[in-house]
Order: C-alpha cells, then structure tokens, then sequence
C-alpha cells in the first residue's frame, strides 16, 4: 500500500460517516446530545485524517480510531424512559403510574396548572418537554382526556417524541368511553405505554 493511501481511505470512511450521522440526525433518529457527542468524535478523526493525509503518516489513522466507540457513545447518550405517569384532565388527579417515576409535585405541579390554563383558553399543545435536572427530562403529551408524563434519563429524540405521541393517541382510542368519566378507574385500563418502557430498557415482549 503506498504511503498516505490508508489515511486518504480512512479520512473518505470518516467524511461518509459524518454524512450518515447528519442524515440521521435530520431523520429524527438523533437526541441533539447524541449527534453532538458523536459529531465530535467524527471531527476529531477527520481532523486526525487529514493530518495524515498531509503528512503522510499513515499511524495516526491509528491514533483517529481509538477511542470509545460511536455504538457506546450513542447508548450513553441515549434518551431511555424510565416511568410514565397518567394525568386526568376532567378529573383532575393522576390516575397511574408506570415504571420508576419518582418526580416530586412541587416539579410537577406548576407545569401541570400551566398546561390546565392553555387547556382552558383552547390553547392546547401537543406536547411540552422540560429539562428538570443536568440528564433528566419530562416530556408531556396532551390528548383529549388525558396528559401523559415520561420521565427520560437523557434527551428523548424526535422520533421518541413521535412514538410517546402515537402510544398516548392508542391510549386513549383503547379506553375512550372509560376515560370520558371524571371518576375513571385505572384497573380498567389499557396501556400501551408498558410496552415502550420494556422496550427501552431492552426487556423482552411479554405475551
């Protein structure tokens, strides 16, 4: 192999990951966390690369390589859900929780009167997420009868955002009489939100 062809080889390899990773992150598929950490570590290799290509020195592509793996990078980044809890409109009262979702109500309670005023003037967001500590996010998902609350351990993605909102639009189709009654009992329930929280923690189906 003549010298400075494994860097150009490795600086091409590099510029296409970075090309995937900006697709992905346009896609949804990506916290802003998760495409930071990644785009970072991207750069530094390009960086590395480039360096090599110049130089000719073809060990420094070994030096761009090492490191932590995009992979581990991605999963510590990731967002995961780790409880959700069900709030009543009509009722106004928690219904259910799922998961470990451990939010004391002086968090909770001035974000849900917030939302209860724009719900009143007819003002009603789809969702709303805030950040509550440095890696803790609560994302709130607005439908007819009910608010739905996930907790996340890191920043929920978009497309995260967009399966928080089809699992709570199927909750309430499934239970659309029941939770039309302000007195409505959660042991009567259907809720598909267990499932997501198995799914990102890897659990395996239960049938």
């Amino acid at each position: 192999m003549k010298p400075g062809e494994r860097a150009r080889a490795f600086k091409a390899e590099v510029q296409q990951k970075i090309q995937k990773l900006l697709e992905d992150f346009a896609s949804g598929q990506l916290s802003q966390a998760q495409f930071d950490i990644i785009y970072e570590r991207y750069h530094s290799q390009l960086i590395l690369a480039e360096y090599a290509v110049e130089s000719g020195k073809d060990a420094a592509v070994d030096i761009a390589r090492s490191g932590p793996s995009t992979i581990s990078l991605k999963e510590a980044a990731k967002g995961k859900a780790t409880g959700i809890a069900i709030y009543h409109i009509s009722g106004q009262r928690m219904i259910e929780t799922l998961g470990d979702f451990a939010i004391p109500e002086d968090i909770l309670e001035p974000i849900l009167q917030d939302l209860m005023r724009q719900i009143s003037t007819g003002n009603t967001p789809q969702r709303y997420v805030e950040r509550i500590a440095s890696r803790y996010w609560l994302l709130f998902t607005i439908g007819r009868h009910t608010i739905s609350i996930t907790l996340f351990h890191n920043e929920p993605s978009p497309m995260q955002l967009r399966e928080t909102q089809r699992l709570h639009q199927d909750f309430e189709a499934a239970n659309s009489s029941l939770l039309a009654d302000p007195k409505v009992e959660a042991s009567r329930l259907a809720f598909p939100f267990r499932v997501f929280i198995r799914q990102q923690f890897g659990g395996p189906p239960q049938v």
